[in-house]
């Protein structure tokens, strides 16, 4: 229960501090915390981020992960009342959104392709079940 709620906690707090300084830390204007897990014995908090240009998620992480001293700091003043020791954070890119997108995608070309096909009528043909013997 613990981890879960220090889990929500960095993730709101991290979210507030690259929003006022997402250009300086990552590099890149718009970086969101999809989410945060946080292992059991509260050492290691992965941090999955997404980006408005996928292209620059890599460079925004490498970024993010040279900087993580500084964030790490300034996470620290935030969580100081709640923390004795602050988890040590990693951070990854989160390919959810990609992986997504890329499922509509294909579920658009499947769609497009049947309605490319001619459809066929679906009735019942009595006619075509009279030679069978029931």
């Amino acid at each position: 229960m613990r981890q879960i709620r220090l889990a929500k906690q960095i993730q709101k707090d991290l979210g507030n501090i690259l929003l006022r300084n997402g250009m300086s830390l990552g590099g890149a204007q718009f970086i969101t915390v999809s989410s945060v897990d946080v292992t059991a014995d509260l050492s290691i908090a992965k941090i999955y981020v997404t980006v408005m240009s996928p292209t620059q998620a890599e460079s925004i992480v490498d970024k993010l992960n040279s900087n993580k001293s500084e964030i790490k700091n300034q996470l620290g003043k935030l969580l100081k009342n709640s923390l004795r020791k602050l988890p040590d954070i990693h951070f990854y890119y989160d390919t959810t959104l990609d992986y997504a997108e890329k499922i509509e995608k294909l579920l658009n070309e499947i769609k497009e392709e049947d309605q490319q096909k001619p459809q066929k009528e679906n009735r019942f043909n009595p006619d075509e079940y009279k030679d069978l013997d029931i």
